[in-house]
């Protein structure tokens, strides 16, 4: 029996175009938000410490680091997270309103009659 070679290019230009490489579908849509709100968190750090403080604001720094853009750009992104979590949350709301079972009526046994653990609300038999 003689082995075969295969042109790894040629197997995969055959593959369908539309078909997905599920190991890329683990993510987080709002993962690329974090940062932008992480930069901005820590302006607001910079400027909380000096208010206890009782310093002024390190203007020159806020300059150079771009605080102002970082504030805006943190902002934008806080929002859309915020806005994104609510719908998520409306979704999860909704799926859960829905039974991924039966909607069918369902007689548990008789209590006092075995398998009173389905009926009990402790679990225990009375």
């Amino acid at each position: 029996m003689t082995a075969a070679i295969v042109d790894l290019s040629e197997m995969m230009a055959e593959a369908p175009a539309d078909r997905v490489d599920r190991r890329k579908l683990r993510s987080s849509p709002l993962r690329e938000n974090v940062g932008p709100i992480s930069f901005a968190v820590t302006v607001v750090g910079k400027m909380s410490t000096a208010d206890l403080r009782d310093e002024p604001l390190d203007l020159a720094a806020a300059e150079s680091e771009g605080w102002l853009q970082n504030l805006q750009a943190g902002a934008a992104a806080a929002r859309f997270v915020a806005d994104e979590l609510d719908k998520a949350a409306e979704r999860l709301t909704r799926t859960q309103g829905k039974s991924e079972n039966s909607d069918l009526q369902v007689n548990l046994p008789v209590p006092g009659v075995g398998q009173s653990v389905l009926n009990s609300a402790t679990g225990h038999d009375q």
